[in-house]
This record gives C-alpha cells, sequence and structure tokens, in this order.
C-alpha cells in the first residue's frame, strides 16, 4: 500500500461516513507490510475479516504472510483473499524473472502448499469459492512457464480455536459421522447456504460434514444459523468433497473451472 493510494482512501472516508450514517468514522488507516502486522498495531486475535487481492503471491515467502494473518484472527475470524496459484512448485530461476513476477506468476504458491500450510497455522477451515484457469497466451511467457499450469482462486478460511479436536483443522477432510443442518436464516440466503465452491447447506437439511467443517462452522460468524452434530466415532477420509475442482489438478474436485487470459488474480 502506497501512500498515494492511503492518501486517496482518507479522501472517501468521511463520505463513507456519511453514507453509513456516522457520528464518527469507524475506519482507520496502517501502513505496513502485511508480513509484519504487529509494526502497524494489529495486536494478537483482535480482527474479524482479512480481505487480500492479489498480494500474498508478491511476497517472496507465504509462511510468514499466512501466520501474520493467523496471528492477527480472532477465533472465528476470517480471511477471505484472491491469489494466484500453481499446480506445482515455481523452480528458483523463474522466481526470480522479473516479467514473471509483474505478470504475478513467479510468485504462485503449489496448490498442495498452500494446503499444508494453512493447517500449519490453525487456518485448516477453508475452502475455494471461485477458480479460474489462467491462460497465458504471450508465447515467450508461456516458454518460459513450460508445463505449469496456473490458476486464479478465491479462498474462504476460518482461524480454528488453537488446541482444536481430533479431526479438526487437519490438511486433509476426516469422517467422525457428523451432519450440519442451515437454518435459513442468513440474510438473503434463506434456501441455502453456499460457504464455497463444494460445501452447499439447503436449509432444514441435515448435510454431512467433516471434522474440520463441523468446526469451522460452529465458530465462525455463521454459527448461529447451523445446528452441528457432536463427532461419534472415526470412519476414515471424508470423501462427501475434496479441495480443488477436477480441472485444477487431476481430479481433486467435480467443479468447472473456466479458462481466462492470464493476469493478476
Amino acid at each position: 500500500m502506497t501512500d498515494e493510494q492511503l492518501a486517496v482512501a482518507r479522501q472517501h472516508e468521511e463520505y463513507h461516513r456519511e453514507k453509513f450514517g456516522l457520528e464518527k468514522s469507524n475506519v482507520s488507516f496502517r501502513k505496513g507490510f502485511i508480513e509484519n502486522l504487529k509494526a502497524a498495531n494489529v495486536e494478537d486475535s483482535t480482527v474479524d475479516v482479512v480481505v487480500s487481492n492479489c498480494v500474498i503471491n508478491l511476497a517472496p515467502s507465504k509462511v510468514p504472510v499466512i501466520a501474520e494473518i493467523a496471528r492477527v484472527l480472532k477465533t472465528g475470524g476470517e480471511l477471505y483473499f484472491s491469489d494466484v496459484f500453481a499446480d506445482r512448485r515455481i523452480p528458483k530461476h523463474l522466481q526470480q524473472d522479473k516479467v514473471l513476477f509483474g505478470e504475478c506468476l513467479s510468485g504462485a504458491l503449489y496448490l498442495e502448499d498452500f494446503r499444508r500450510l494453512m493447517a500449519s497455522v490453525g487456518l485448516g477451515g477453508w475452502g475455494v469459492v471461485e477458480a479460474r484457469e489462467l491462460d497465458v497466451e504471450n508465447p515467450e511467457i508461456a516458454a518460459r512457464v513450460g508445463p505449469i499450469r496456473f490458476y486464479s482462486l478465491t479462498v474462504r478460511a476460518v482461524k480454528l480455536p488453537s488446541g482444536a479436536g481430533e479431526g479438526e483443522g487437519e490438511d486433509l477432510p476426516e469422517d467422525y459421522g457428523q451432519t450440519a443442518i442451515y437454518s435459513g436464516s442468513i440474510p438473503e440466503q434463506a434456501a441455502e447456504f453456499v460457504l464455497d465452491d463444494v460445501r452447499v447447506f439447503k436449509t432444514g437439511v441435515a448435510t454431512p460434514v467433516d471434522a474440520t467443517t463441523a468446526a469451522m462452522l460452529a465458530v465462525s460468524r455463521y454459527g448461529s444459523a447451523f445446528t452441528v452434530t457432536e463427532k461419534g466415532a472415526h470412519q476414515g477420509p471424508f470423501t462427501g468433497w475434496a479441495r480443488f475442482p477436477a480441472s485444477v489438478a487431476g481430479a481433486w474436485w467435480s467443479a468447472t473451472v473456466e479458462k481466462s487470459k492470464s493476469g493478476c488474480c
């Protein structure tokens, strides 16, 4: 975030205060680095929602970025972001390519590394809301990246409690015989609640869920709209849904991912 961008934002602060009928603005702007939000005076467990649009791929190391987001989120808080991912690890020489960096490709995170990283910092309760494959049309860039496939994903993640129970927040879904019933009480989603591209809850229907999804629903801002059953005996891997769509990598999910021209997110 540059000083110029912050100046534009501050110019519109009063407009939004009036628009929403507030006596005092409820917005503050902090300048800092996403890897070190503490330097911008963002304290532990104080944030309800973190939103990011095609920024994380620009960070040289993703681990401190995701860990810092997890630090500032409250338990049950949500990370909602769009970014560029890849179906394999980007080679070192391509990570240092300035042209690919400008195209938001050199820093694309390998999908499986992302899955493991999210689980390691307490953000194992996550899913893909939207996905599209990026079509690299420039012949020179296409030649550089070779067989690597890139995707723009919108991800929703919920911070689970520290010391989550067995099967909760693990890097793959586990089945404990649980179900979740949606009450239909979330505004504008009376008939069903769409958590992400594969998890859709019809109102009044007992939908089977894995342990992580059950924990995710219970602690999130959506919790009051759900009745989630307790865990029973472990029944093995949960097969009700998978993490990624079939067209993202092999046959991971059943969703269809559209193709679009390359470019940041």
